[in-house]
């Protein structure tokens, strides 16, 4: 394993160094199958971290969501305060 990643039949052979490897010593282990990266073995504070910004993003998007629908509900209350004030001055003719 001095290789800055692992095929994926020596991890099957080696699942148990590699997973030793990579808890011990904080390090990203590229899986390769077939000459293309395919997933990688990380540490569980990586992994934490990565659900951590995760979840953050999902909330982002929620919230960029929620404001967008109160934009567009704000808009849509002052379109039709408009059309019923222009509706009325046109009956008053």
């Amino acid at each position: 394993m001095q290789n800055s990643f692992i095929t994926l039949s020596e991890l099957r052979r080696n699942l148990g160094a590699a997973v030793d490897h990579v808890s011990h010593i904080p390090y990203r282990l590229p899986i390769l199958k077939h000459g293309h990266f395919i997933a990688a073995l990380v540490p569980y504070s990586d992994y934490l971290a990565l659900e951590q910004v995760r979840h953050k993003s999902q909330n982002y998007h929620l919230d960029q969501s929620a404001e967008k629908l109160r934009e567009f509900a704000a808009l849509k209350q002052a379109l039709s305060v408009v059309s019923a004030g222009q509706e009325s001055q046109y009956d008053r003719c």
